[in-house]
């Protein structure tokens, strides 16, 4: 009896022991270590001689300065340092294709054309970065697909093969940027902003369209805000959202195989102190909206007017009281 219970003892403590996680294929091994950022992916390397080399295998990388800033105090420092690990992994990094890179924070020219040449020698596909003074060598990438842009507008759009754009937070200071895009498929413009009175999305194979959190420049000219115009051509588009300030004219006459609309608009700032002819207004805009999109299968306006207090001024809110209710 005591012979079983220590042998019993002895199977569960090696169960225990038991590191499942090393067992697995080092295909899924390597696949775990690319949803982590970079930096924690490469410490692994201290846990066994047999995890030494793994994350030199990773198939996605991710740089983000951030994390260094808050390691070191110093700016310069930590700055000294990330630019440091960026060309040490690298350096390291077996020569295997590349499906995703992540890239934030470095102002550095020297590293930045270490970095882009890096990326096209090895076939990257998705790019997300927010520095996009792209050098001349890749703008000749013929395997990049998907491109997210933060805070800078690309230097270029016209990568051959690119079919998903995403820009954030970006100033769209041009009337028309997407010409180039030839196979684009997916475009999505996130807390965007233009000032120009006409912009442009001309695409030929667009599929789907998303505008979320578009911030319009309006001038106020008497009692009326300017007129800006969004035309949109694209024959191949079939899903249009649009999420944001008061919405600019909508021109979609180019596209004709829309199956599903969802419009959804709040006041600008301070349009309190004139509601009644933005009630007017917005009236006859959802108007020509409907009339515009009657082809589309699924169609759906709505206009959100509880967003109008949380930013209004006291002058606004002052002149307000005497003005009529319709919210």
């Amino acid at each position: 009896m005591e012979g079983q219970q220590q042998t019993r003892k002895k199977g569960k403590k090696s169960v225990e022991m038991l590191d499942r996680l090393s067992e697995l294929p080092d295909p899924i091994i390597h696949h775990i270590l690319a949803l982590m950022p970079t930096e924690y992916a490469v410490r692994t390397c201290v846990l066994s001689k047999k995890w030494r080399q793994h994350w030199t295998h990773v198939h996605s990388l991710n740089f983000k300065y951030y994390p260094f800033g808050s390691f070191w105090p110093s700016f310069r420092g930590g700055a000294k340092k990330f630019e440091r690990f960026v060309r040490q992994v690298l350096r390291c990094r077996q020569p295997c294709k590349l499906r995703r890179l992540k890239f934030h924070g470095s102002r550095n020219l020297s590293l930045r054309n270490r970095f882009f040449n890096y990326a096209k020698l090895h076939r990257v596909e998705e790019l997300d970065t927010d520095f996009c003074d792209f050098p001349p060598r890749f703008l000749e990438s013929q395997t990049l697909r998907t491109l997210t842009a933060v805070y800078t507008l690309p230097s270029s759009l016209g990568f051959a093969a690119l079919t998903t754009l995403q820009l954030q937070s970006i100033m769209l200071a041009s009337g028309d940027i997407f010409s180039s895009c030839l196979k684009l498929e997916h475009l999505l413009l996130i807390n965007c902003s233009w000032v120009v009175e006409v912009f442009n999305i001309s695409t030929p194979q667009l599929i789907s369209l998303t505008i979320s959190g578009l911030r319009v420049d309006y001038k106020l000219e008497g009692n009326r805000r300017n007129k800006k115009l969004l035309v949109i051509t694209a024959p191949s588009l079939k899903v249009l959202y649009f999420r944001g300030t008061y919405p600019p004219l909508l021109s979609l006459n180019k596209c004709k195989v829309l199956d599903k609309v969802s419009i959804q608009m709040y006041p600008p700032d301070c349009c309190l102190c004139n509601r009644y002819n933005w009630k007017q207004e917005c009236n006859s805009v959802i108007q020509r909206m409907a009339e515009g999109l009657s082809h589309v299968k699924s169609l759906t306006i709505s206009v959100d007017v509880r967003k109008v207090r949380a930013n209004v001024c006291t002058f606004c809110l002052e002149a307000c009281e005497t003005a009529p209710s319709i919210l």
